[in-house]
């Protein structure tokens, strides 16, 4: 208890005056001081101490709808916790104050105590604390979690949270029975009810800022109070105060809603803009900046990551003072892979091979073909894949997981030849036969020297026989077909002539 008391102590060092540690309560039909004092200070005796505070002239005299102020030093309060909802990048834990505290990655789920602290590198944290509230914190920021308590049976919360250094988006509930969020920096507090807004300090500029997107700001200091209503900022630094309206928010340039790798994005320049602050979320986690980048000009080149993202712009005043976002979502995709070759081995087997950036991601071939009903898909790990094909003329892309797809190829492959061609002849009858698929059709073609055609024939197997009509030198061609796609051609010349007539004396005598 002498602990947290310590620490309530510290979170309120800053505060104006005596009321800043003050929690308010708005009394309802039914309340007195005595049972007030009983719920939230642990103790009905302390009515007349509370009475005397707010200076009434005794405990009996309240009335519903009536604001009292307690010291929050005589609240009975338990401490709460926040809690990581999401992370990307480096994001780490400082679990306490002290030097040889442990300092942990962060992870979604973990839990944050009173008094640990996130630091952020190139990362961002999500938290999210009882309330329902939560703190963006983004890249390169330290948070200090000063209190995070409960009071009493109606469990109103009081969090008071100090920016060593970075920049925080918060989005506070709307608050009631006196709940309180605050948020320090070495320049000021923002103290809330109910609101969007950002504060940021600058350790080497010694500033610190605060805008508001939603509700009110109350910006705290001990020499001025500030309020910040919806639409305006404060710039705090040494003895110096400005608080200016936020610049609207930047028009988009028309542009591609889908880029690969690297991102052109344009924007119209925005009167009053001294510079521009990009922040890129992905889609699925759009509180937390997965980069950040600050440019002068009205546009950029980005080297990023392919995902899908929620790509925000805003104007950055003079005053270092944030404007409003321009956002929209941006789909990068990874760079299409590059086709290389496609290889037939002897075996009939097909090859095919690509090039890409990342060859250990997840690839899907894509095949088309007039004799295909559908295209088919082929899914791989490497930048190669083999298959075995019918004859046909092919068209191929190949796309990874997160890249556009590749430039098409085409590629046209032959039904295989037919081998080991046999003839024999018998007067002006010639008989076929060659080694191939049974089921292969082929194309017969018979013809003259000349080129004149004799005989053309469609078959299937592996044998055929034709008659010619005269004597004379021919040539047979011989090849088979698939998909309307012919192999190569089996050539071979053929002499069909009569045989003398003493050759039928003489086979006659042969046999015998």
């Amino acid at each position: 208890m002498t602990r947290y008391c310590v620490l309530l102590a510290l979170s309120l060092a800053f505060a104006c005056n005596a009321a800043a540690d003050d929690w308010e309560y708005t009394l309802r039909p039914g309340d007195e001081l005595w049972s007030i004092a009983r719920d939230y200070c642990g103790s009905a005796s302390l009515a007349g101490a509370i009475a005397d505070h707010n200076g009434l002239a005794n405990v009996s005299a309240v009335r519903a709808g009536q604001r009292i102020a307690i010291p929050t030093a005589w609240l009975v309060f338990a401490p709460a916790t926040a809690s990581v909802v999401q992370v990307s990048g480096d994001a780490r834990i400082k679990q306490g104050a002290a030097p040889q505290d442990p300092e942990v990655p962060a992870r979604s789920g973990d839990e944050l105590l009173m008094g640990y602290s996130i630091i952020t590198g190139e990362g961002a944290a999500l938290v999210a604390f009882a309330d329902g509230s939560q703190l963006s914190v983004q890249p390169d920021s330290r948070v200090l979690f000063n209190k995070l308590t409960a009071f009493g049976p109606a469990g109103m919360v009081d969090t008071h949270l100090r920016f060593a250094y970075g920049r925080g988006d918060a989005r506070v509930q709307p608050q009631n029975r006196g709940d309180r969020f605050r948020i320090q920096t070495p320049q000021g507090i923002a103290a809330v009810r109910g609101t969007e807004f950002r504060v940021a300090h600058s350790e080497e500029a010694g500033q610190s800022n605060s805008e508001t997107l939603e509700g009110l700001v109350a910006f705290l200091r001990p020499d001025q109070n500030t309020d910040l209503p919806a639409g305006f900022g404060v710039a705090a630094g040494s003895g110096v105060v400005v608080k200016e309206q936020l610049l609207e928010a930047p028009q988009w340039l028309e542009q591609a809603t889908e880029t690969a790798e690297r991102a052109d994005i344009r924007w119209q320049a925005v009167a009053g803009a001294a510079r521009y602050v990009i922040t890129w979320a992905a889609v699925t986690q759009p509180e937390i900046a997965v980069s950040q980048l600050v440019t002068s000009e009205p546009s950029t080149a980005v080297a990023v990551r392919p995902g899908q993202y929620r790509l925000s712009v805003r104007g950055v005043s003079a005053n270092a003072i944030e404007g409003y976002d321009a956002s929209r979502v941006l789909n990068v995709r990874a760079r299409a892979p590059q086709l290389t070759a496609v290889r037939q081995s002897l075996a009939g087997d097909v090859r095919f091979a690509w090039q890409y950036s990342d060859p250990e991601t997840a690839f899907v071939l894509t095949l088309e073909a007039d004799h295909l009903a559908d295209a088919h898909r082929f899914e791989t790990d490497g930048t190669d894949y083999q298959a075995r094909l019918p004859a046909g003329a092919y068209r191929w892309q190949v796309q990874a997981t997160d890249s556009a797809p590749s430039d098409p190829g085409a590629f046209t492959l032959l039904p295989p030849s037919p081998e080991d061609l046999r003839i024999k002849r018998r007067d002006k009858r010639l008989f076929f036969s060659w080694q191939g698929e049974e089921e292969q059709t082929y194309v017969l073609r018979v013809s003259r020297i000349d080129g004149s055609a004799v005989f053309e024939k469609t078959v299937t197997g592996n044998n055929a026989e034709i008659d010619v009509d005269s004597y004379g030198d021919y040539e047979m061609r011989l090849a088979s077909v698939q998909n309307s796609l012919q192999s190569e051609a089996l050539v071979h010349p053929i002499q069909v002539f009569k045989r003398p007539w003493w050759m039928s004396l003489l086979i006659p005598l042969i046999v015998l």
